[in-house]
């Protein structure tokens, strides 16, 4: 009888050892998974829009604003550039300087607000391109023409999706003086060749 006793004593003893080594959370065990919980992400309202890096012709970042100047008229909400070599010194930057300026180039690369042309985010054939302009360059490149048609079919293709992906008129300028259409030369002739060379198209 008491051996009974002793082995159900044991027995008892065993259960509850193993129901109290269950039963006891370490510290830092959440909801059964273990380890600190996290933080949480920001809301979707705190979620900033990365600074965009620089696209295809060279330049400066945009000030990473949420917002853009879509660029639907020729008028420019932000900051024109000035044409002064300061923004891209590459061949192709100098020659949109001087050829372009007031042909959309300027106001292209216009900050705060960031302007479409240079900044917004664009799809094309599958692969994202930052800035409406670098997106046309690219368009253009892939069998240059160089003609109203083709800048035309570019386009539609080229609107920044922040915008409703429609493109913006000074990307449209910019890009019929790149390949030649409106473009000048420094007494203001007009000078066909654009500068679709400078910008590796030809």
């Amino acid at each position: 009888m008491n051996r009974k006793l002793l082995l159900s004593a044991a027995a008892f003893s065993l259960v509850g050892s193993l129901i109290a080594t269950a039963c006891t959370i370490t510290e830092g065990d959440v909801d059964g998974f273990g380890g600190e919980g996290g933080g949480g992400g920001k809301p979707a309202s705190e979620v900033e829009k990365p600074t965009p890096n620089v696209g295809g012709a060279g330049g400066q970042a945009g000030t990473g604003t949420t917002t853009l100047d879509c660029q639907t008229g020729s008028q420019v909400q932000g900051s024109a550039y000035a044409c002064d070599g300061g923004f891209d010194s590459s061949a192709c930057g100098l020659c949109l300087d001087q050829k372009c300026c007031d042909k959309g180039w300027s106001a292209c690369n216009a900050l705060k607000p960031d302007a479409s042309c240079r900044y917004g985010s664009t799809m094309l054939n599958g692969s994202a391109v930052e800035g409406e302009f670098d997106c046309m360059l690219l368009c253009l490149a892939t069998d240059y023409v160089g003609d109203q048609e083709q800048v035309d079919a570019c386009a539609e293709q080229c609107g920044a999706s922040e915008c409703g992906d429609a493109l913006g008129k000074v990307a449209q300028d910019t890009a019929e003086c790149l390949v030649g259409l409106t473009s000048t030369d420094a007494n203001g002739d007009p000078d066909l060749a654009g500068c679709a060379a400078e910008c590796g198209l030809l």
